[in-house]
C-alpha cells in the first residue's frame, strides 16, 4: 500500500514537472521568436523560473504588445495639417515624426496650461457645461467619489439636452466599475454611452491584459480638448487641497481634432461603431498661434514612434533635458542617451515623487536614479504630495506633455497620447510650471546600504516586465 502511494506520488510529480517543462518550452519559444528587447526577454525568463507555474501563466496573459489584427482593421491616421507653411516645420523632431507616421504638426491652435488642479477642475466643468454637440471622454480611471459623481451628473444632464456623450473607460484601470453598473444607470437612460476598453469579462479571448488604454482626453464639440495625466477621480483634482500634483492642458483648434480622431479609432475598435466627424471645416478656424503635434503611441500604432522620437530628442539636445514623471524606469538605450547627454554638457534633470503609489516601482526607480546620479545628473524627489505629472523639456525648442510615463510600460505597451509643443510661449509656460518643483524637492537619493542596493537592483531586473 505504501509502495502504491509512493508510485502515485512519483507519477503525479512527474506529471507536474512535465507540464511545467512543456509550458516553459512553449513560453520561451514564443518569447524568443517575438521582436522583444533582450532586457524584456531576460526579465520574463526570470519571472518564469522564479515563479514556475504562475510565471508561465502571467506570461501567457501579458505577452505581446502589438495587435496585428487591430492594425489591419483600423484605417491609418491622416491628420489634418498645415505643416509646410509654418517656419517651425523645420524642427528635426517634428519632421521625424511626420516621416515615420505621417502625423504632422498643426498651427493656429490655442494652448492653455492649467496652473493647478483647482484650475483644471474649474476649466473641465466649464467645458462640459458649454458643450453644444458632442462630449467624448477617454480615461484610465473613473472614480466613485463626489467629484466623479458630479462629472457623471453633468454628463447625464448634457445627454438629456441632446448632446452626444460617449465615455470610454479602461477595464483594468477601473475594474471594480464593471461590477457596479448602477453608477451609470441614469447616464445610460439619458442616452449616454459608456464602454469598458478591452474588458476581460466581456471578451476574454480577444483581450490582452497587458495592453491598457492609458490615454486621457475630454473632447468637446470636436475642437476643444483637455488632456494630460489627470484621470477623472477626486485625488487627481483639488480634493480640498489634498489633490495630487499633475499637469493638465487645454487645446482649441486643429490639434483637438487630432485627439478626436484618436478617440474615434479606439471607440470603433471596442464597439464597432464609427464616429462621424462632422463640422470638420468649422474646426479648422484659426484659434491661436500654437504649433502642436499630437502623437498617439501603443498597440494600435505600427511603430514605436514616441520612444524613437524621445531618443532622437535626447541625443540632439544641446542645453537641457528636464524630465518630470511619477514612474521612472527607462530601458538601456534611454539611460545611455541621458548619460551621453550629461557627458556632452547638457543640463539633465529628473523629477519624480519621493514616494509614489507603487512601492515596487519606487524601488526599481531608485536603482536607475543612482546610476544617473553617479554621473552627475540631478535627481529631484518631490516631497510635498504625490507627483503624477508627465512632462519633458528639450532645450527651448520642444515641450512634450501628455499621458505617458518615462518607463517601458508607457513606451511599449500602453495606449498613450502625447502633445509635442513647438511654440516658444507654450514651452515657457511649461518651464515655469516645472521650475517650482525643484525648490519643493529633495536633491539626490539618500545613501543606501548593501542590502538596499541589492533589493533595488533586483527590482530593476524586473522593470521591463512590470
Amino acid at each position: 500500500m505504501c509502495y502504491d502511494l509512493i508510485m502515485r506520488l512519483d507519477l503525479f510529480s512527474i506529471l507536474l514537472w512535465s507540464v511545467w517543462v512543456l509550458m516553459i518550452v512553449m513560453s520561451l519559444s514564443d518569447l524568443l521568436t517575438q521582436r522583444k528587447k533582450p532586457t524584456s526577454i531576460v526579465a520574463w525568463v526570470l519571472v518564469i523560473f522564479f515563479i514556475p507555474y504562475a510565471g508561465v501563466v502571467l506570461y501567457l496573459i501579458f505577452q505581446g504588445r502589438k495587435m496585428k489584427r487591430l492594425l489591419g482593421r483600423l484605417e491609418p491616421f491622416e491628420m489634418v495639417h498645415r505643416y509646410e507653411n509654418h517656419p517651425l516645420g523645420r524642427s528635426e523632431i517634428a519632421r521625424f515624426i511626420a516621416r515615420i507616421n505621417h502625423i504632422y504638426p498643426s498651427d493656429a491652435n490655442r494652448f492653455e496650461l492649467a496652473l493647478d488642479s483647482a484650475q483644471a477642475k474649474e476649466k473641465l466643468l466649464s467645458m462640459i457645461e458649454e458643450a453644444q454637440h458632442t462630449i467624448y471622454i477617454s480615461t484610465y480611471i473613473f472614480g466613485s467619489d463626489s467629484f466623479s459623481r458630479t462629472i457623471l451628473q453633468k454628463l447625464t444632464q448634457k445627454s438629456q439636452e441632446g448632446v452626444t456623450v460617449k465615455l470610454l473607460i479602461d477595464a483594468i484601470g477601473s475594474f471594480w466599475l464593471i461590477f457596479y453598473p448602477r453608477l451609470f444607470k441614469s447616464f445610460k437612460r439619458s442616452g449616454g454611452a459608456v464602454c469598458f476598453f478591452m474588458s476581460p469579462l466581456q471578451d476574454p479571448f480577444r483581450v490582452k491584459l497587458n495592453l491598457r488604454n492609458h490615454r486621457k482626453m475630454v473632447i468637446v464639440d470636436g475642437y476643444r480638448v483637455m488632456s494630460g495625466g489627470i484621470n477623472l477621480s477626486g485625488e487627481y483634482f483639488d480634493n480640498g487641497g489634498r489633490g495630487w500634483i499633475d499637469i493638465s492642458f487645454f487645446i482649441e483648434g486643429i490639434a483637438a481634432t487630432h485627439y478626436l480622431q484618436i478617440f474615434a479609432h479606439n471607440w470603433y475598435f471596442q464597439t464597432g461603431e464609427r464616429i462621424v466627424q462632422k463640422r470638420l471645416e468649422a474646426n479648422l478656424i484659426e484659434r491661436g498661434k500654437s504649433l502642436i503635434q499630437v502623437l498617439p503611441s501603443g498597440p494600435d500604432m505600427p511603430q514605436d514612434t514616441l520612444y524613437e522620437a524621445l531618443l532622437l530628442a535626447i541625443f540632439g539636445a544641446k542645453d537641457r533635458i528636464w524630465i518630470v514623471t511619477p514612474y521612472f524606469a527607462p530601458d538601456h538605450a534611454l539611460m545611455d542617451a541621458l548619460l551621453i547627454a550629461k557627458h556632452r554638457g547638457v543640463d539633465v534633470r529628473v523629477v519624480t515623487p519621493l514616494s509614489s503609489d507603487h512601492f515596487w516601482v519606487d524601488t526599481a526607480r531608485s536603482a536607475f536614479l543612482r546610476e544617473l546620479e553617479s554621473e552627475g545628473v540631478k535627481c529631484y524627489l518631490y516631497r510635498t504630495k504625490m507627483l503624477h505629472a508627465k512632462a519633458i523639456l528639450i532645450d527651448s525648442e520642444t515641450a512634450i506633455v501628455g499621458s505617458a510615463n518615462f518607463d517601458a510600460r508607457s513606451f511599449f505597451y500602453n495606449f498613450e497620447v502625447m502633445s509635442f509643443c513647438y511654440s516658444y510661449e507654450d514651452i515657457v509656460a511649461i518651464e515655469r510650471w516645472i521650475e517650482p518643483l525643484f525648490f519643493e524637492a529633495e536633491v539626490g537619493l539618500k545613501r543606501a546600504g548593501r542590502v538596499r542596493i541589492m533589493v533595488e537592483n533586483f527590482f530593476k531586473m524586473f522593470a521591463p516586465a512590470l
